[in-house]
């Protein structure tokens, strides 16, 4: 074997035996086209394919003439080719063993020299994929997909040992991470294609107000937030964000999330939230009225269950005081008194409060004792409508005076429990009120 053209026949050899071995869908094909003759030339001509259309293609070529002959041959394909075996010493078709042909159209013209051969065997394609993957950051991606056969996974253009199992890209760092894929048929492994995965930064979520007050039935202006390309959201998470912002309700007391988040290039960030609260407005404090008075009593100031109360004279204008005011009882009449109380919303609508000074009515007068017995007596007088009686009694000889009764709604009291023989005055107030004496009359 130190012989170089024993050599060069053995490597011959050995390669087109490897050729066969390697590929048997081409070799045990039966389907296949030559052309010994070439029209009476020594121009030979024979290619063979692997039925599998991914498959590869073998055109094999000599020229057995002693001068240099020309020859159209259409080859199986277009793509890559390589000068599988070669004795060719040109550039292109003419190329040696283990150039690389790129064939833009299957039909060719070869000029052979003297005793030139040729065996083209096609370079299977690389794998079909997306040349550019994006995602967010910290988004979860999904493993690698490609279109080819028996696809092996790089990280490197070239050398390493590829995996059959498709990469996940990792997304916690921004910036792009390069992968590579090829596709094995019959042996022979393509060219690997290139897969560049760019991870692009999520922004954060819009700058907002978080809290937004607004009272009731109030007209209410759109959200706003400062971001960029806004997307508005109902819910914190899912759903489908709207470019336009939103208008709040004021028709109903409470509180509601609106959520909101930007975008940058197709990475979209978390969601802020904006709390929208719809305040009552104020309603009128709760007051007692009427409120009763006799004419000359000591009245106190009037009082109002509320906040932050302000005192009016009257029902609408002027300007309210948050002093409560205390009646006047000189005179009797009825004289009216307003009050408001406010909340964050304003102030609400006016409570009224009457107040009524009764004159005091006259003394009784026709003061009668009658049905007089050993310990008993009706005390009888005549006395004004709506009025309140007090009777009392005492001894002739004493000076303190006894309670009979107070309150009464009537001009007629028996009094019980005397003693005989005993001499007794008595009695009987009228006042405009429950309490009291007012005017008295005396019997």
């Amino acid at each position: 074997m130190n012989n170089p053209n024993r050599r060069y026949l053995y490597d011959a050899y050995k390669s087109i035996i490897d050729l066969r071995l390697n590929n048997p869908a081409i070799f045990n094909n039966t389907t296949f086209t030559y052309d010994f003759f070439n029209g009476g030339g020594l121009v030979k001509l024979f290619q063979i394919e692997d039925p599998n259309t991914a498959g590869k293609k073998v055109t094999v070529i000599a020229n057995l003439d002693v001068v240099q002959q020309t020859r159209a041959v259409t080859f199986q394909g277009t793509g890559n080719w390589i000068n599988y075996i070669s004795n060719g010493t040109g550039a292109g078709l003419n190329g040696a063993t283990a150039s690389i042909i790129n064939l833009t159209t299957a039909a060719q013209s070869i000029t052979l020299a003297p005793g030139e051969y040729h065996i083209y065997v096609s370079v299977p394609p690389c794998a079909t994929v997306a040349p550019t993957v994006t995602y967010c950051q910290n988004i979860t991606a999904s493993p690698f997909t490609a279109t080819g056969t028996n696809l092996l996974w790089y990280t490197t253009a070239t050398g390493g040992s590829g995996s059959a199992t498709a990469p996940i890209p990792i997304t916690t760092t921004v910036g792009a991470i390069t992968y590579f894929v090829s596709q094995t048929t019959n042996a022979c492994e393509g060219p690997r294609a290139t897969i560049v995965v760019n991870t692009n930064s999520t922004p954060a979520a819009p700058v907002v107000n978080a809290a937004v007050n607004y009272c009731q039935n109030i007209t209410a202006t759109p959200l706003s937030a400062t971001g960029t390309n806004l997307l508005w959201y109902t819910n914190a998470t899912g759903g489908t964000g709207s470019s336009t912002a939103p208008t709040p309700s004021t028709l109903s007391v409470g509180s509601i999330n609106y959520y909101v988040s930007q975008t940058t290039g197709t990475c979209e960030g978390p969601r802020a939230v904006i709390a929208v609260t719809v305040n009552a407005l104020a309603t009128a404090p709760t007051v007692t009225s009427p409120v009763v008075y006799c004419q000359n009593v000591t009245a106190t100031a009037l009082k109002a269950s509320g906040t932050n109360l302000l005192w009016y004279a009257n029902a609408t204008g002027g300007v309210g005081s948050s002093t409560a005011p205390t009646p006047s009882t000189v005179f009797a009449a009825n004289t009216n008194y307003y009050v408001t109380q406010s909340n964050s919303c304003g102030e609400g609508a006016r409570a009224l409060i009457t107040v009524n000074i009764t004159a005091i009515p006259p003394a009784p007068t026709n003061l009668t004792s009658t049905n007089v017995t050993l310990n008993s007596a009706t005390l009888n007088w005549s006395g004004t409508a709506n009025s309140f009686y007090t009777v009392e009694y005492k001894l002739t000889s004493a000076t303190v005076w006894n309670i009979a009764a107070t309150a009464l709604q009537v001009t007629t009291f028996n009094l019980t429990g005397l003693s005989i023989g005993s001499n007794y005055q008595w009695r009987v107030g009228a006042n405009c009120a429950v309490t009291g004496t007012g005017n008295v009359s005396a019997a």
